[in-house]
């Protein structure tokens, strides 16, 4: 049950107490025992606070510790940025601005934005809307305002004009299937840039990982960058920044999230990306114990820029034509992924030592899925050492190779 205006403002310490008490109980435990005992919209109410809490305790870590804090409902939750990408949004928006945020939701980039520069924040639903205003007050944010409201109405009737307008559009229709082109979200970016771009030089789009990089080049002008988000190598986003003003040549960023700082960045510019010239494949020499395998991390498998890679990385190879692995002799500490020393090319006469054993196994381009693969050689999940099994060369034969790891 979502929040009422009057229930954010006026919450007793009785409620917060509640939610800290039973942080790590069962919801629907704690929903048989108290309902009928305690007021059902505040029940209903703190069991979300403890079920969104739980949920987002790494992603939301800064903003949780705060045990006034507060998620409207459970989908605001699901849906906001890691507070880490939040951050590197701060980042490319820079310091002294003034920002329009279109699409504030739970308001995690609103508020990351509000540390160093002017913000205001549309939101479309009411208690959202004064969520976030609560939330705002909390931490004390004075450079935030918040309002609830259309925001593509809010700009037709605006003649303000803002540094950066940042809009996350929403990709779900109504019938709850997911949609990741800009023209099929809510609000139609395409549709509605001319009104943005009044208002605005730079706009930063965030988009789904599974926007096609390719139709967003074709799609959009005054292309400044395009950014591809991990954090801790699980892809969370794509952006697209437009710049009215841009003078330089657009490129691509793949950037991967630790909890401080940058766990890898890979820069290219959109004219090499759209190329996509070939890379020198590997033989059977250089798929050898001793020799090194470069496994990308999310944001470079979707990307898929070999020939990149192998200019970048002098010596690097790919496995085979469709087989976004690579060998080299040398090891690249600055490789955007991980990197993995092989071990053993082990022979169909030397799979049953692998019984018992603790491996992590994975496949790509690979006959079967890793888990089938998994219980074909019988092994027991592991942490230390790895079998990847892949097709390799030109001719795409399926291989299998033992590695560790030696980046973490």
């Amino acid at each position: 049950m979502q929040a009422t205006v009057l229930r954010f403002h006026s919450l007793p310490d009785s409620f917060y107490s509640f939610v800290a008490r039973h942080i790590h109980d069962n919801v629907s435990d704690l929903a048989l025992k108290y309902r009928g005992k305690v007021d059902v919209a505040l029940l209903d109410f703190a069991l979300t606070q403890i079920e969104c809490r739980r949920k987002a305790a790494n992603k939301l870590k800064p903003f949780v510790e705060s045990d006034r804090f507060l998620f409207a409902d459970s989908l605001s939750a699901e849906q906001s940025s890691d507070y880490r990408v939040a951050r590197y949004h701060l980042d490319i928006v820079g310091k002294d601005n003034l920002v329009l945020d279109m699409t504030a939701g739970l308001g995690i980039d609103a508020m990351t934005l509000s540390q160093k520069n002017i913000v205001t924040a549309i939101e479309l639903d009411g208690s959202r809307a004064e969520a976030l205003k609560h939330n705002a007050d909390i931490f004390e944010l004075d450079n935030l305002s918040v309002i609830n409201a259309d925001s593509i109405e809010f700009l037709r009737s605006s003649h303000q004009k803002y540094n950066v307008i940042f809009i996350d559009p929403a990709r779900r229709k109504n019938d709850n299937r997911r949609v990741y082109g800009f023209r099929d979200c809510e609000p139609d970016i395409l549709e509605n840039m001319d009104l943005l771009k009044s208002h605005a030089d730079r706009i930063v789009i965030k988009a789904s990982p599974l926007l096609d990089i390719t139709q967003t080049i074709r799609d959009l002008d005054n292309l400044e960058s395009i950014h591809i988000v991990s954090v801790k190598g699980e892809c969370k986003e794509v952006l697209a920044i437009l710049n009215n003003k841009a003078g330089t040549r657009p490129y691509i960023r793949v950037v991967d999230l630790g909890d401080d700082t940058f766990d890898s960045l890979f820069e290219i510019d959109i004219d090499s990306f759209l190329l996509k010239n070939s890379c020198e494949l590997a033989d059977e020499a250089d798929v050898a114990p001793g020799k090194y395998l470069y496994i990308p991390n999310a944001g470079m498998m979707k990307i898929d820029v070999g020939s990149a890679l192998c200019s970048r990385f002098e010596g690097m190879k790919k496995i085979s034509p469709n087989t976004n692995l690579y060998v080299s002799e040398k090891i690249y500490d600055g490789f955007p992924g991980s990197i993995h020393e092989i071990k053993m090319i082990p022979d169909k006469k030397d799979l049953k030592v692998f019984r018992n054993e603790r491996y992590n196994v994975s496949t790509k381009n690979y006959p079967m899925e890793a888990e089938a693969l998994r219980k074909k050689l019988k092994v027991r999940e592991g942490h230390e050492k790895f079998i990847y099994g892949f097709r390799a060369f030109k001719k795409e034969i399926p291989m299998l190779v033992t590695t560790e790891r030696l980046n973490l």
